[in-house]
């Protein structure tokens, strides 16, 4: 689950240097199936939704049901 960034790597410089959890927030029209990435890209270990929560397991991705009370 990588990001789509303007191409100059700031965040992925910052990401390496943390073990911190990596969330991205976005809408769903925004997610895509699939998005080049190059071998320094970071990838998100969750991305949240307005219509779930996409969390990296294994080698896929899986959906949480996204639960508004």
């Amino acid at each position: 689950m990588n990001r789509k960034g303007r191409g100059q790597g700031y965040y992925d410089r910052f990401l390496s240097k943390t073990d911190a959890y990596k969330v991205g927030v976005c809408f769903e029209l925004q997610m895509v199936n699939q998005l080049r990435s190059k071998p320094h890209d970071i990838p998100m270990d969750m991305v949240i939704t307005e219509k779930g929560i996409y969390k990296k397991r294994g080698l896929g991705i899986n959906q949480v049901p996204l639960i508004v009370k």
